[in-house]
């Protein structure tokens, strides 16, 4: 079974397990290596299974990246989508006419 490290060329690799060595004496891990970071990244959004299908090179390093950016793009617009929940929820009571407000936040969230 191949992994990231088998992806990488000699020099990276070798230099990789040095730092890993090297936090691993300090006893300290003040910074994640990229690539654990990226398969961290990747399992949020995909689980346990997107984790093993990269383990087992069941898809690529492109389409990982491809995945995670179009992701990042969906987490993006539901983040928005809540701020404008948030917004409006908050906005709605503290108006002159809040069933006005209300009526008009629904028309305006379901229109988008």
């Amino acid at each position: 079974m191949a992994n990231l490290l088998d992806l990488m060329g000699e020099a990276d690799r070798s230099r990789m397990l040095d730092a890993y060595k090297k936090r691993i004496e300090k006893g300290k891990d003040t910074k994640i290596p990229p690539e654990t970071y990226l398969m961290c990244e990747f399992a949020t959004y995909f689980g346990w299974e997107g984790l093993q299908a990269i383990r087992n090179n069941d898809i690529t390093l492109e389409e990982v990246y491809v995945l995670l950016e179009g992701m990042r793009k969906v987490r993006s617009r539901h983040l928005a989508e809540l701020a404008k929940v948030g917004v409006f929820s908050v906005s709605t009571p503290l108006s002159k006419h809040p069933k006005a407000a209300f009526r008009e936040g629904v028309k305006r969230i379901q229109g988008e």
